[in-house]
C-alpha cells in the first residue's frame, strides 16, 4: 500500500483547540496512532507535537484514520466441525 493516499475529509476538528479546520488549505496533517490530525494554527500543531496523548485523549474522535477499515482475513483452511475421526475412520478429504 506504499504511494496510496486517501482523501481528506472536507472539514476536519483542530484536536487540540477544538476548532472546525478545512483540510485541502489546512497544509499537512499529522499522523499519529494511524490517524491524521489537521490544525487551525501552527501554534496548535507544535502543541499538539509536544504532547499528542494528552490531546488524543481530550478529543478521541478529532482524527481521521490514515487508510481504509482493516479487512478481515479468513483462512484458506477449513476446519472441520464435530469430534474428530475415529482411529479406524479414513480422514476426511
Amino acid at each position: 500500500m506504499d504511494g496510496v493516499s486517501f482523501p481528506a475529509p472536507e472539514t476536519a476538528t483542530d484536536v487540540v483547540c477544538g476548532r472546525t479546520v478545512l483540510p485541502a488549505s489546512a497544509g499537512l496533517p499529522l499522523l499519529f496512532r494511524g490517524c491524521r490530525y489537521w490544525f487551525c494554527s501552527q501554534a496548535c500543531r507544535q502543541a499538539f507535537k509536544r504532547e499528542p496523548e494528552r490531546h488524543v485523549e481530550a478529543r478521541p474522535d478529532a482524527g481521521v484514520p490514515a487508510g481504509p477499515p482493516p479487512v478481515e482475513r479468513r483462512s484458506p483452511f477449513r476446519v472441520r466441525a464435530g469430534p474428530p475421526p475415529a482411529d479406524d475412520e479414513p480422514a476426511p478429504r
